[in-house]
């Protein structure tokens, strides 16, 4: 990526508790580079700062045409590594109704994604991230958050099987080639895959039962991986969050 001497980008990082997604973006709103690091690396300040100049190096991005930087963080001790950074929920707050018992309670990526999938598809919206964690968000018709779910992902469930039990082994989490495992290996990851799948389908039809027919949205980082596994009608934006965080400044004039 070209980002030439005179541009003036945008620097969006979401940190999960498994990874950091960043994202590059242009004044205009386009996204020019993304990438994903592991979140333990970034609690290594040294670390961080010497992966993620190298990632800048290998995009050709000068440092110093970062213009502004917004953070949404799961992982409070994370924020420290940008002093000068926006952060979300700190210096910014997610424009959008919060119906959650106690507000403060709900991950600011929750907000952010709720806010993004707004902004990007109307509502009403059942927004799926899938991370460490799957969480349900739930959009009403009036751009409200009414709140959702949350479950187990497909990692720390696969890891759980093999901690919890005394003859599982741990096995990568990679898409089954079919439903019916003919080996532990294969049963565990059928299992992922299509119950991960059955129960996104069964949650999205009880949520529409409640709030009536809304647009379904995956975002995180194994949106494309389970998509097939979904039969529901939906739409993937695995980057929902980096562009949510991008639309808060420009709709804010933060980014100006």
């Amino acid at each position: 990526m070209d980002s030439g001497k005179n541009r003036k980008l945008i620097l969006a990082v979401d940190v999960g508790n498994t990874t950091v997604a960043v994202g590059i973006f242009s004044k205009k709103g386009r996204i020019l580079s993304q990438t994903r690091f592991l979140t333990h690396s970034f609690h290594a300040t040294t670390e961080w700062k010497k992966t993620f100049n190298q990632w800048l190096k290998n995009r050709k991005v000068d440092i110093n045409t970062i213009e502004t930087a917004i953070l949404c963080s799961v992982v409070p001790i994370s924020t420290f590594h940008f002093p000068r950074i926006l952060v979300v929920g700190r210096d910014i707050k997610v424009p959008i109704v919060n119906r959650y018992k106690n507000p403060k309670q709900v991950g600011q990526d929750r907000l952010v994604n709720a806010y993004s999938g707004y902004v990007q598809y109307g509502s009403p919206l059942i927004i799926v991230d899938f991370g460490t964690a799957v969480t349900f968000d739930v959009v009403s018709k009036k751009g409200e958050y009414l709140g959702g779910l949350i479950t187990p992902g497909l990692e720390m469930a696969c890891q759980a099987l093999s901690e919890k039990t005394a003859l599982l082994p741990k096995v990568k989490v990679k898409t089954p080639k079919k439903i019916i495992g003919k080996t532990t290996e294969e049963s565990i990851q059928s299992g992922l895959f299509y119950g991960w799948g059955a129960l996104t389908d069964g949650v999205v039809a009880h949520l529409q039962k409640e709030i009536g027919p809304a647009k379904v949205i995956l975002t995180g980082g194994q949106s494309q991986t389970i998509s097939p596994f979904i039969g529901a009608t939906h739409i993937v934006c695995p980057d929902l969050t980096l562009q949510g965080l991008k639309n808060l400044l420009t709709n804010l004039g933060l980014d100006l």
